[in-house]
């Protein structure tokens, strides 16, 4: 367990004073759900959980949730170019392009694209400003939630009740306006967020792509996000629509300033019915549907590179949807001990799979401009069915003693089965410590990319993959004090059939592959990746707060660094907040001649009744850093120094 302060109820998000004013005993008492998807104090959740709320969010001046990560203790965030820009995500040793090991839920709804499995390259630059709470869970949460929750699980927990508009402006043209807005009607409650934002783009001057080529270069961003929610005695309905456009920057490692574009967008409906058959049972129903889109074309061979008379462009046009549906019971079986239960199941596949291209793959014929390639490359035929079952039970035998323990079953129809059990002792001595003892297993399936990818100069499909498995052991322990609390947590992972794409492994021959590109495999051996987090709260007033974290891999680790650290101070003083924090990144292995860096970022503002005017510093000290590519060890560059203010009124 790490303690956030801004862990905060809703009501005293909206008052400074209160906030500073609770105790650590009070604010480790808090209510979270992600760990056991039931409320309970968050000092006794049978996971190691770390949580933000607006409070600390708006305070931090945090401009997305990837960037918010990298606060939390074993997570590593930074740029890739994934064909186009986006966010690699990693946790506890592990960090890949597509960040399919982490499970991302908004309102407890699955966020993580169908066709990677991950949330990088539909779910970019998450927005913060209608965020009530986020729960992240470091470890595996299958036992609950299925595939992808194998390194962690992060849960966005959204506002209600609330009124207010936010704008801010900066440099390179950055414009921001977001708002939240609420309204109920007797037995009705209606919340609504929207947001939108474009900029011109850090100007990367004389920059030199990874084909050789020196060039200015920009990285334009536009996006657009609104949110509904209604809810009626217990029948809610919630709707979601995220959308991003890029230009520019260097998808594929070739820059191709404004000609380089990418689209994407997730639309989801969700409906859920709470129901309290009895005072000991309660049921929760839950029907959703997502679907996705994914556009992108990037320069891959400039022209005058190697003999190109033209501009060599591709990128994938990927579109996918999914239906679910989930029914959850808990039953109170004592006052002590709840059982709860779950069965659910989806259906989802891809509509389209093509690519977009100027150049015939096998030929190299220029087309007279891009095109859809006329090979599909993914099998589109195929839907997958998935059908899980979980079965968890807390028992607290006294004030001091309490156990969790459950398993998860998943059938997927493409693969196979996975079974994944959890258990946790958490332990209160009278000295107001907290010892956890913690044990689980996930599991993540092979996405479709790496099932059924064909005709792909890039990569070929394996059928014949099986899912990744993962066991992890934790120990965890909390000491708070008046003024001062420190949490160690040891973790331990063995991850087997880990799947790679293998370059040095002989090609499969066959007539969808006709460039002989290479094929997914699982790896023979075992990986262990282990670890030391450590996190400190310390206020000596109510006037300032320093929040720190540390962590340290001591095994196998691949693109994330080996030593993390983070910092927070905030300091109030008359109507002013001033909050700077950062964070340090150790060297990486994979990128080339660069040690470590650090990246500090700044806020103040200043409150008058229902208005608060704010100004921003992100990369103070305006830091050159590179985060890791697949692509090259060069590594990626990120942005410089970016400057904001704005204002937010209270409606």
């Amino acid at each position: 367990m790490f303690l956030s302060l801004g862990t905060v109820s809703q009501a005293q998000e909206e008052d400074l004073d209160q906030y500073f004013e609770m105790s650590l005993d009070e604010l480790i008492n808090l209510e979270i759900s992600v760990a056991s998807k039931t409320a309970e104090a968050y000092i006794n959740s049978p996971s190691s959980v770390y949580v933000f709320t607006a409070t600390e969010i708006e305070r931090m001046g945090v401009r997305s949730v990837e960037e918010l990560l990298n606060y939390v203790p074993g997570y590593f965030t930074g740029l890739d170019i994934e064909q186009g820009k986006a966010y690699r995500i990693g946790a506890r040793g592990r960090s890949t392009a597509l960040s399919e090991s982490v499970l991302f839920l908004v309102n407890g709804n699955r966020l993580n694209d169908l066709y990677t499995g991950g949330v990088s390259i539909i779910n970019r630059l998450i927005p913060v400003e209608n965020i009530k709470q986020i729960e992240v869970i470091r470890g595996p949460g299958s036992s609950l939630y299925g595939s992808n929750a194998f390194l962690g699980v992060v849960n966005i927990v959204t506002k209600e009740n609330v009124n207010d508009i936010q704008l801010s402006y900066g440099n390179f043209h950055s414009v921001s306006v977001a708002g939240n807005f609420s309204k109920s009607y007797e037995n009705v409650d209606i919340n609504a967020f929207v947001k939108g934002f474009s900029n011109d783009g850090y100007e990367f001057d004389e920059f030199t792509d990874l084909v050789g080529r020196t060039s200015d270069m920009t990285d334009q961003e536009r996006g657009f996000d609104a949110m509904l929610g209604v809810d009626y005695k217990g029948l809610k309905v919630e709707m979601r629509h995220h959308e991003r456009e890029f230009r520019g920057f260097y998808g594929l490692g070739g820059v191709a300033d404004f000609n380089n574009s990418e689209e994407s967008f997730q639309t989801m409906l969700n409906f859920s019915y709470r129901l309290a058959v009895t005072e000991k049972l309660k049921l929760n129903f839950k029907v959703g549907r997502r679907v996705e889109t994914w556009k992108t074309k990037a320069v891959i061979f400039p022209a005058g590179y190697d003999g190109w008379t033209e501009d060599f462009f591709a990128g994938p046009f990927m579109k996918s949807s999914a239906n679910s549906l989930n029914v959850d019971a808990a039953y109170l079986l004592a006052d002590k001990n709840e059982l709860l239960t779950g069965l659910s199941y989806e259906q989802g596949g891809i509509s389209k799979a093509v690519s977009l291209t100027t150049h015939d793959y096998v030929e190299f014929n220029y087309f007279g401009g891009i095109r859809e390639y006329e090979l599909p490359f993914n099998n589109t035929d195929d839907r997958r069915h998935v059908w899980g079952f979980f079965i968890q039970d807390k028992h607290s035998f006294n004030d001091h003693l309490k156990l969790t323990f459950g398993a998860r079953l998943d059938s997927y129809s493409d693969f196979g089965t996975s079974l994944n059990p959890r258990g946790a002792i958490i332990y209160n001595t009278p000295w107001k410590g907290i010892l956890k003892l913690m044990y689980g297993q996930a599991f993540r399936a092979p996405n479709y990319l790496e099932l059924y990818d064909q005709n792909n100069p890039v990569d070929y499909g394996n059928t014949a993959l099986d899912a990744e498995e993962i066991k992890t052991m934790e120990v965890a322990y909390t000491q708070n004090f008046t003024i001062f609390s420190v949490t160690a947590t040891y973790f331990h992972n063995t991850i087997e059939n880990l799947i790679f794409l293998d370059p040095d492994a002989p090609p499969v021959r066959a007539e969808n592959n006709p460039l002989l590109a290479p094929t997914f495999y699982n790896l023979p051996g075992n990986i262990n990746t282990s670890g030391v987090e450590v996190g400190v709260t310390y206020r000596p007033s109510g006037k300032f707060t320093f929040t720190g974290t540390f962590s340290e891999l001591m095994d196998d680790f691949t693109y994330i660094p080996k030593r993390m650290i983070s910092a927070r101070t905030n300091f109030k003083f008359w109507k002013l907040n001033l909050n700077i924090n950062g964070i340090y990144h150790g060297e990486i292995r994979q990128v080339s001649d660069q040690s470590g860096y650090v990246v500090l970022n700044t806020r103040l503002h200043i409150k008058f009744d229902d208005i608060t005017f704010f100004g921003s510093v992100n990369n103070l000290t305006d830091e050159l850093y590179r985060t890791p590519t697949t692509l090259s060890d060069v590594g990626v560059v990120n942005r410089g120094r970016l400057l904001s203010f704005g204002l937010k009124v209270n409606l």
